[in-house]
């Protein structure tokens, strides 16, 4: 998201549901840009949600249902009126697949998406929220 925003995290907090030393059941994520933009996450593999991404916008939304494979969403403006969007994709990692074999045919050893500065960033805020959630419990 930072990389799609142009904007990094500047706040963020959140809660995790887990039971040491098992991976996380639940985890619930607010994180804030520098322009005050606000991302929500919710991760569950305990209670069986579809998978999507919402994007709000001033004038409207766009739903994208199950959002690592999708092929489809929809555009929703403030009226209500709904407008179907289509995509068609190989795989739901086919991109980042492209994106490394480009860089690697090019000799190239650091991505210009991500970026090893936002890579450090988005760790350390992970990082960060885990050490909050383990002093936590």
């Amino acid at each position: 998201m930072q990389y799609l925003l142009a904007q990094r995290f500047t706040s963020y907090h959140g809660l995790c549901q887990r039971q040491a030393p098992a991976a996380d059941q639940q985890s619930d994520v607010i994180l804030q840009t520098e322009k005050n933009i606000l991302v929500h996450l919710f991760i569950t593999a305990k209670t069986p949600l579809p998978s999507r991404m919402i994007i709000y916008g001033s004038h409207g939304k766009i739903v994208i249902p199950d959002y690592w494979k999708a092929s489809s969403a929809t555009l929703y403006d403030n009226t209500g009126h709904a407008t179907s969007l289509q995509v068609t994709q190989n795989s739901e990692f086919v991109f980042e697949i492209q994106h490394f074999n480009q860089l690697w045919s090019q000799h190239q050893l650091t991505s210009p998406v991500m970026t090893p500065t936002l890579t450090c960033h988005t760790v350390a805020i992970i990082e960060d929220l885990y050490r909050q959630w383990t002093t936590s419990i």
